[in-house]
């Protein structure tokens, strides 16, 4: 079960770093092609990057918790 607890929060922070990493390519190319919409690009990269954040935050959660979680069962049996 642990495993599954840390497996989730770490997948959680790996795809909001995959995600903000798209984000910021996204912003810097905003407007290098003539079918780009540059307003549109960075409005969308700056959202992306903001679900990015959101999505990092709330693994990194789960993974305090789990640690919370192990750390109380320690003290109960110490």
């Amino acid at each position: 079960m642990i495993d599954s607890v840390s497996g989730s929060g770490l997948t959680a922070v790996h795809r909001g770093q995959e995600t903000a990493v798209s984000a910021a390519n996204k912003i810097a190319r905003a407007g290098t092609t003539a079918e780009s919409n540059p307003t549109r690009d960075i409005t969308e990269g700056a959202v992306e990057l903001k679900q990015a954040e959101h999505l990092v935050k709330a693994g990194a959660k789960v993974i305090q918790a789990e640690n919370d979680m192990i750390g109380s069962l320690f003290d109960e049996r110490a």
